[in-house]
């Protein structure tokens, strides 16, 4: 009974694809496709070079599940993510720390939605992120709103309402569905949330 009242009360909040002009909002992104961007995938560390993180690196809260396959050269990989935008030396996404959760799903698995706060790095395909940056390199999702999505992401009930619609692909469109309150640092609860997620983010020198 007390989970269901908990669901009831979760359903009532927007969905994260809605954007609301007097909140945060979320916007998805994918970066390197492990075929395509192949060419910039190196097996071993090198100066000037930074993980390529994959969706089997990543556990709940942590970026350290697994060792790095490749490293990307950050001077190598910045035209690519630039597309046809003149490189003035503006930030991009993968100078700042952020949330990123597994392409990968199924709900067999014993936990559907999977995310953790990564550190300037670039990401394969089997990893979504949000998006940080706006087309000025302004940013508009601080790092303590990724760390309570995060916690929020990786809560059972999110899981919950994951599982019951995903199949093996966690794409766009169920992310987009899930509802989720949109509080920030005016809210009392808001800060205890952050600081529980820091702790279980924080554990690593790379993340702190």
């Amino acid at each position: 009974m007390q989970a269901y009242r908990k669901l009831t009360k979760m359903i009532r909040f927007p969905l994260l694809g809605e954007q609301i002009q007097s909140a945060w909002n979320v916007r998805l992104t994918s970066e390197f496709h492990m075929t395509a961007d192949s060419d910039l995938f190196k097996p071993k560390p090198f100066p000037g070079s930074v993980p390529l993180y994959e969706g089997k690196m990543i556990h709940q809260f942590t970026g350290v599940f697994a060792r790095p396959r490749y490293w990307v050269s950050m001077k190598e990989a910045r035209p690519r993510v630039l597309g046809n935008t003149v490189d003035t030396g503006q930030r991009i996404e993968s100078d700042l720390y952020r949330l990123a959760f597994r392409s990968i799903g199924r709900n067999t698995d014993e936990r559907t939605m999977i995310s953790a706060l990564l550190p300037p790095s670039f990401l394969g395909n089997s990893l979504s992120a949000v998006r940080i940056l706006d087309q000025t390199s302004r940013q508009t999702v601080q790092t303590t709103i990724l760390a309570y999505l995060c916690a929020i992401w990786n809560s059972f009930l999110i899981d919950y309402f994951v599982r019951a619609k995903v199949a093996a692909n966690l794409n766009f469109f169920y992310v987009y569905q899930l509802p989720v309150p949109r509080l920030t640092e005016k809210d009392p609860a808001f800060k205890p949330i952050v600081d529980r997620a820091a702790k279980l983010i924080c554990t690593t020198p790379r993340v702190r």
